[in-house]
């Protein structure tokens, strides 16, 4: 039923248009509004239409969609979405909501949202019609959706759109004799990342415009081709990076078919397994038109607002795990996960749902306690600090972290079947664990030498005396000895954090410092952290290689690096490095990097949540930053005591740090 409840803006009109969807959201569809300005509503039943009914709720703009039910909603008409909508289908308890019998049009259906929730068009639905269809409009992301057995397309954007995403989603089985994905034809922009396209005859998608096709699954196309590229004498401009094509019982064309030199495309590191044994075993395509039909080639990928970094196994893996309405996947779901992870043995086109046992039995389950009615949980609420009585805190809360988000927005982005596991905002939960004055107490919070010993890749040997505090500043001085055993030429300092940093599901880090770094050739101070059991992780927060730079790198794996280096001014002052940890979705670690307070990039550590990580002080020699290090005066660039008195005397040269400060926002 309607509550009227307004849900006033915490921030400008401006600063609203940078906020996030919600937590997560990627793509060119990543900043849509989704209902911030307009009402909760919660839907109380299953019916098709009236008060309380899904059809209801979507009917007038400026709403955020909550369900006290879970279930089948069986529809005869198409549902049509306004705008400004917030289709919340992680509330939905018990099975969550299957939507079935007809499709829904999300034409002018600007800034919505639609997350977690099932749409099944099936046999009986309008003919000539779309599961999911689009005309125009702009600024919509979908997450986590299920949809399948389209009458024409099962999920189609085509004329006038812009600012399109589509990810983690479930495109499957459109309906023979015409059984297609989808058509993703406008210039406005489409972002398609970890969606899974199956058991569609063709149009795996047909593309046409501006798209960015990333860490994607197709599996068994049928004979009218997997991804269509183009096929018409429009121009497209597209990006098609880490996706996976695997053949499946009814596929008889490779993956790419009817493009032509108007098709411009960046492709790089896509796979194709044509073998339907069982295994996945493919291999990378060509990069010629052998592999993608006639397209034309571009050096270079198009600046479009990219996803997290994936190669295409970890797509696999990925959409695997949590593709589609993964909070409440029904038998149908799960049937299709299981044709994937037979690798090319099972799978098949279908003209009839019934084909495949229709839509089945959903549970209703009990709707979570909210007695205010402001869409948020009551066991959220006293957690929080909020009054589960009190409707209009919902608005009260905001942060730089959840780019403002209201109180609603951020438990919605938590809610799955239940409230416990859910957690203050990231800003309330902010612990010191290692304080900026640490160094004038050392060793209650630091060991010496690194986790392992007293050596690592490179000429030194980190010896403890060579470890030093004054006035609060940490000094690791590297000397050069000529009675070590080669590759050791000198002695040097190193420094680990006693404790074990690990990020949690909804958590993160926040780990700064200050630095006086040398750059000179063979100087190779860091600050990073690394794996406390195996490897990876390893993030370098700060690293320098003796080129003048400084770098932030991020290991998934050693074939598998993000780097940047950027230029490091005036090395001899004091400058600060700062990077910041957050789960990204569950089970990778976003980086964001920071030198002097300015952003420098953002990168990705797969699958690190949960992994245990050490903090390493150390000040390396050679190896990776070059060979001979510093051993005279001529070395005026780095810090340095000279030990002797002569032109040519051996020199120490020295790595200071300062303010390190570790703070634990799980």
């Amino acid at each position: 039923m309607r509550i009227s409840l307004l849900l006033a803006l915490t921030a400008s009109s401006v600063a609203q248009a940078a906020q996030l969807a919600f937590p997560g959201a990627e793509g060119f569809g990543r900043y849509a509004v989704g209902g911030r300005q307009g009402e909760v509503y919660k839907v109380t039943n299953l019916n098709d239409s009236g008060t309380g009914s899904l059809r209801d709720a979507v009917s007038k703009p400026n709403r955020i969609v909550v369900f006290d039910v879970g279930g089948v909603i069986k529809i005869s008409e198409r549902i049509v979405v306004s705008k400004n909508i917030y289709i919340a289908g992680q509330t939905a308890p018990g099975g969550g909501i299957v939507v079935y019998g007809n499709g829904w049009s999300l034409s002018n259906a600007n800034d919505s949202i639609v997350r977690y929730i099932t749409i099944r068009m099936g046999k009986g639905g309008t003919s000539g019609k779309d599961a999911i269809g689009i005309a125009d409009g702009k600024n919509i992301i979908f997450d986590h959706v299920s949809v399948s057995w389209g009458r024409d397309e099962t999920f189609s954007i085509n004329g006038d759109v812009t600012n399109v995403t589509i990810q983690n989603t479930i495109i499957a089985q459109g309906l023979v004799s015409h059984s297609c994905g989808g058509l993703m034809q406008t210039d406005g922009g489409v972002s398609l990342f970890r969606n899974l396209y199956i058991d569609n005859k063709t149009r795996n998608p047909k593309v046409k415009g501006v798209n960015d096709f990333q860490n994607n699954v197709v599996y068994n196309w049928g004979g009218g081709g997997g991804y269509i590229a183009g096929d018409s004498e429009a121009d497209s401009y597209v990006n098609i990076i880490n996706n996976y094509f695997i053949s499946g019982p009814d596929t008889t064309v490779t993956a790419f078919t009817r493009g032509n030199s108007y098709f411009h495309a960046y492709v790089k590191d896509n796979f194709y397994d044509s073998n339907r044994n069982g295994k996945l075993d493919g291999a990378a395509l060509c990069e010629k038109t052998t592999c993608y039909s006639g397209i034309d080639f571009v050096k270079t990928p198009y600046n479009y607002p990219a996803p997290i970094a994936l190669t295409a196994q970890a797509a696999v893996e990925l959409v695997l795990k949590s593709v589609g309405n993964s909070l409440h996947r029904d038998t149908v779901d799960t049937s299709l996960i299981d044709q994937v992870k037979s690798y090319g043995t099972k799978g098949g086109q279908i003209s009839d749902e019934k084909e495949f046992g229709g839509v089945g039995e959903i549970a209703n389950g009990a709707a979570l306690k909210d007695s205010d009615g402001d869409g948020i949980p009551d066991e959220w609420e006293t957690k929080n600090g909020l009054n589960p009585n009190d409707a209009s805190d919902e608005v009260l809360f905001s942060s730089a972290e959840t780019m403002q988000f209201k109180n609603l927005i951020v438990a919605l982005y938590c809610v799955g079947a239940s409230c416990s596991t859910l957690r203050p905002p990231i800003e309330r939960r902010a612990t010191t664990k290692i304080p900026s004055d640490s160094f004038n107490s050392l060793e209650t919070y630091w060991n010496y030498l690194y986790p392992w010993g007293a050596t690592h890749n490179g000429g030194a040997r980190m010896d403890k005396e060579h470890v030093s505090v004054t006035d609060g500043v940490l000094t690791l001085t590297a000397e050069p000895r000529d009675d070590q055993e080669d590759p050791i030429h000198y002695l040097s300092g190193a420094i680990h954090a006693k404790s074990t940093f690990t990020v949690s599901a909804g958590g993160g880090y926040d780990i700064s410092a200050e630095f006086i770094a040398p750059v000179a050739r063979g100087t190779w101070p860091a600050f990073w952290l690394n794996a406390a059991s195996g490897w990876p992780p390893e993030i370098d927060i700060a690293e320098w290689k003796g080129s003048g730079k400084i770098s932030f790198n991020t290991f998934n794996t050693s074939d598998e690096v993000t780097a940047l280096d950027r230029d490091y001014p005036n090395p001899q002052e004091w400058h600060s490095v700062r990077a910041e940890l957050r789960d990204e979705n569950g089970h990778d670690v976003r980086v964001k990097f920071f030198l002097d307070g300015v952003e420098q990039t953002t990168q990705y550590g797969r699958d690190y949540i949960g992994a245990g990580l050490r903090l390493i002080v150390n000040y390396q020699t050679e190896g990776s930053s070059g060979s001979p290090g510093p051993t005279t005066r001529k070395f005026l660039s780095v810090t340095l005591t000279c030990l002797a008195s002569t032109d040519s005397c051996v020199i120490a040269t020295t790595f200071q740090v300062r303010n390190v400060e570790v703070i634990s926002l799980n």
